[in-house]
């Protein structure tokens, strides 16, 4: 499952809010640090399928204890 790529707590509350991913076909793309054009209607995902992968490297981070104060 594409779910698979975030951290359980991330996982688990897209699951909770979301159920299934409308746009994870561009989630390996993006995980991956490539540029990711993920064309659909407004209000469909877009936007958080982008931001998606950023917040769980921040989760990620910030569970690892590498972020700075500033965050």
């Amino acid at each position: 499952m594409i779910l698979n790529l975030f951290h359980v707590a991330c996982r688990n509350w897209f699951e909770s809010q979301f159920g299934q991913p409308a746009q994870a076909q561009g989630w390996r793309s993006i995980k991956a640090g490539k540029h990711t054009l993920i064309c659909s209607p407004t209000g469909s995902g877009k936007t958080l399928a982008a931001f998606y992968g950023a917040i769980d490297g921040l989760v990620q981070q910030g569970l690892d204890r590498q972020l700075s104060d500033g965050v």
